[in-house]
């Protein structure tokens, strides 16, 4: 039964889950949590598979360089013709390995007053 409910390396969904939390939970805790995996890994026979996951985990995340720049465009637009709204609109991009293609965050929209902007919302 347990086998049944496998990934495509074999490794049974719940020692796959538990790795996960060992990977970011406490150091005791993990202890605890990977030994747990390993007496099920072994009395599956599936060892080998869970040692290449844990290597995976240790991998560095696939991403920009630490020091890699980031980059953040603003579009500050008025709205109608009494110029008292604004919307503000904003692209973030980490990473120019696949070129330029930012990512937009969600658009502000706001009432300007003597005393500085105020949302709508």
């Amino acid at each position: 039964m347990e086998t049944l409910n496998a990934d495509e390396t074999g490794l049974p969904r719940p020692i796959v889950f538990v790795e996960h939390l060992a990977a970011g939970g406490p150091p005791e805790l993990a202890t605890e949590l990977r030994w747990w995996c390993d007496l099920q890994a072994g009395r599956l026979n599936v060892i080998t598979e869970l040692q290449l996951m844990r290597r995976e985990f240790r991998a560095p995340p696939p991403g920009p360089a630490p020091n890699e720049p980031a980059y953040l465009v603003l579009l500050i637009r008025r709205l109608g013709l009494d110029g008292e709204r604004y919307e503000l609109r904003h692209w973030t991009q980490i990473d120019l390995s696949a070129g330029w293609r930012p990512t937009a965050g969600p658009d502000f929209t706001a009432r300007w007053t003597r005393y500085g902007a105020r949302s709508r919302w």
